[in-house]
């Protein structure tokens, strides 16, 4: 099952809310969730328009979870250290497909 963090619609049809959530890659985008990992409010305009748990993304980004694009931002802007997890896992995998080309010559 593979896992993916992203934002789930929420509201009124003009006042969208979103839900951080992890999800299966083949649930449709408002349908069934593993976890709630936190919220976004975009028509808010100061900055706690959003909140995520940190501990709990950080454990799914381990698990294998991969961040749709708009989650990575907000991750980025709310959970530093959680992106930080993420770049250094990505940095580590094209270290090890360099080093198995590398090897492969």
């Amino acid at each position: 099952m593979a896992l993916k963090i992203r934002l789930r619609q929420q509201g009124q049809r003009n006042a969208r809310q979103f839900r951080i959530v992890v999800a299966d890659t083949l649930s449709p985008r408002d349908g069934k969730c593993v976890e709630t990992l936190g919220w976004y409010h975009p028509r808010v305009d100061n900055e706690k328009n959003a909140e995520v748990k940190a501990d709990r993304i950080a454990y799914w980004l381990e698990k294998g979870a991969e961040p749709s694009e708009n989650v990575l931002h907000l991750i980025s802007r709310l959970a530093p250290e959680s992106a930080k997890l993420l770049r250094e896992r990505e940095q580590a995998k094209r270290l090890k497909k360099a080093a198995s080309r590398r090897k492969k010559k």
